[in-house]
């Protein structure tokens, strides 16, 4: 009364099931080269905290410290777009804030292009002392210190290892200043006196300073 009644065998949706597995990849690479051909950027955050990204001043997201993310677009009629970047603010164990806030701005940036965002990629520069402490005495460190952009950078323990104290602004003269109990230590140039070099390695801008007794 209703129709023949339809069988359908374990062997036939086998044959189905197999043959939609087999569509999956297709599927896959299809919707990766649709997500390829969109309009976006990448961009590439080379630095060793994180940074909230903008396009002509609207805000994109966060992209990791030493990593890139994909940023898409509704339309290509936006580019060339302004992309900038402001550094996600890190915190020492009492709350306050580590460092000043990196920025910088590229101007027409293109659809697809990647941007990369290292210690030199703005107007700024910037570096990112380490201090390792190998004497038993607790210094007060200072980041250029005698000019106008000096810094407190917080205490430097006895035996301390590898303490990051955050970015400060690169300057011909910058300097990074221990004071300890028994007087000055520096690094770069502190009113006109020469301390062992700054020297920066790597794109994130790290200089490694180490206080030996």
């Amino acid at each position: 009364m209703f129709g023949k009644k339809i069988t359908v065998s374990w062997e036939s949706v086998g044959k189905i099931a197999l043959a939609l597995l087999g569509l999956v990849p297709a599927i896959v690479l299809l919707i990766n080269f649709l997500n390829s051909r969109s309009p976006q950027i990448t961009v590439k955050n080379e630095l060793a905290f994180p940074v909230r990204i903008y396009s002509n001043e609207e805000y994109q997201g966060i992209v990791p410290g030493d990593s890139k993310r994909t940023f898409r677009f509704y339309s290509e009629r936006i580019f060339p777009i302004q992309i900038s970047w402001q550094g996600v603010a890190q915190e020492d164990q009492n709350g306050g804030t580590v460092g000043e806030n990196v920025t910088g701005t590229i101007e027409l940036v293109d659809n697809h292009q990647t941007v990369n965002v290292t210690y030199t990629s703005g107007k700024i520069d910037y570096f990112m002392p380490i201090l390792t402490n190998k004497t038993d005495m607790t210094c007060r460190v200072f980041v250029n210190k005698g000019l106008p952009s000096e810094k407190y950078g917080g205490l430097l323990l006895p035996q301390a290892k590898r303490v990051n104290i955050g970015y400060y602004k690169w300057l011909v003269n910058s300097n990074v200043t221990l004071d300890c109990n028994d007087g000055l230590h520096w690094w770069g140039d502190k009113n006109g006196k020469k301390g062992p070099a700054l020297e920066v390695e790597g794109p994130n801008g790290q200089t490694n300073l180490t206080l030996n007794p």
